[in-house]
């Protein structure tokens, strides 16, 4: 039980990791605003929060465009990876 927990904690934070960087590229939105994304998937694989939130993009790329360009334009920033 205490593993479970303990895994719980550590996927919430990484998950909080992934809400920061969604917010900061697009406007306050936070990973809840990409529905039916594969975030835990992400998590298990053993993925980078920034990866996983580039992930989301291409899986959302056909539909919507603007967050195409409100991602290419917060890596154009500058904004530190990771």
């Amino acid at each position: 039980m205490t593993m479970m927990i303990s895994d719980n904690a550590h996927y919430l934070a990484w998950k909080g990791k992934v809400d920061k960087i969604c917010k900061t590229a697009f406007s306050g939105m936070d990973a809840e605003c990409l529905p039916d994304f594969r975030w835990k998937v992400c998590y298990y694989s053993g993925m980078q929060p920034w990866d996983a939130v580039n992930e989301a993009v291409n899986y959302w790329s056909q539909d919507t465009n603007d967050l195409v360009e409100a991602w290419d334009a917060y890596i154009i920033k500058g904004v530190a990876y990771g």
